[in-house]
């Protein structure tokens, strides 16, 4: 199917900034008319025919690999709720987005808004090196966002199977211009020694080939920089080569109720 005004082939949503600078997504981006652009939300994915959400928006992951469960985490939807220390966060943001250093990483307990803060970070960032109809699924290879506990899920599936590799998977991380692992060395009780030193391993190749290669990456975690450093000291070594914001128990709690993981 194709746009009639444009001529564009309608492939999948595409993703751009509505009236109030609001990142959404469009079913399609016209770029003669841009007005008549349809544009995609959760309130309007009823209206949509079975066939058009089967084929065009059953899909889990745009724009960076983002979730679409983190579509709606942007810099137009931050609130610091008259909190000066927000301000500020969202001002370091803003600045990293616009000029990725090396390493930027924020450290604090859950619930703090920290994968909030770097989803808004990649999404800035993809958002101003290309035009809204470019940016979609399969074009664009710039950034990525990659939870650490997936990663690792991923790099195990590889053992079992002849498709990736574990250095298929490295080399695709170490090849974008800006990497975000969240929640790196996750808090919980069931996790053994042998699999944090699994983790450690993967986190140094990653962030080592990158920062040799001069690459940007931004990592969350809810661990101290002291924990951290307990099981790979090496790793601190690196994210001390950027900002370290640590979000600690002052900062407000954006998911009240919410348990911390010990």
């Amino acid at each position: 199917m194709s746009c009639p005004r444009c001529g564009d082939e309608i492939l999948e949503p595409v993703v751009g900034r509505d009236a109030a600078g609001i990142i959404v997504s469009w079913l399609h981006y016209c770029r003669i008319q841009p007005d008549a652009s349809r544009r995609l939300c959760r309130n309007c994915l009823g209206r949509l025919s079975p066939r058009e959400q089967n084929e065009i928006l059953d899909r889990d992951y745009i724009l960076g690999d983002i979730p679409r469960a983190l579509w709606d985490n942007c810099f137009g939807r931050w609130d610091s709720g008259g909190d000066a220390r927000m301000d500020d966060l969202r001002a370091q943001c803003l600045k990293c987005a616009a000029d990725p250093p090396r390493m930027f990483s924020l450290i604090g307990e859950t619930g703090r808004g920290k994968t909030f803060a770097v989803v808004s970070i990649l999404q800035e960032y993809l958002m101003e090196r290309s035009r809204p109809w470019e940016v979609h699924r399969g074009g664009w290879r710039l950034g990525k966002f990659c939870s650490a506990r997936s990663l690792l899920v991923e790099i195990r599936r590889t053992f079992d199977t002849h498709d990736d590799t574990e250095a298929d998977i490295i080399e695709d991380l170490a090849r974008r211009e800006l990497l975000v692992l969240d929640d790196i060395f996750h808090r919980q009780r069931d996790v053994s020694a042998k699999d944090m030193a699994f983790e450690a391993r993967i986190l140094y190749d990653v962030l080592d080939r990158r920062i040799n290669a001069g690459k940007s990456t931004i990592v969350t975690s809810n661990r101290s920089l002291a924990s951290i450093a307990d099981i790979d000291d090496a790793l601190v070594s690196r994210m001390r080569l950027g900002p370290i914001i640590i979000m600690d128990s002052t900062f407000p709690d954006r998911r009240p109720g919410s348990i911390v993981n010990l």
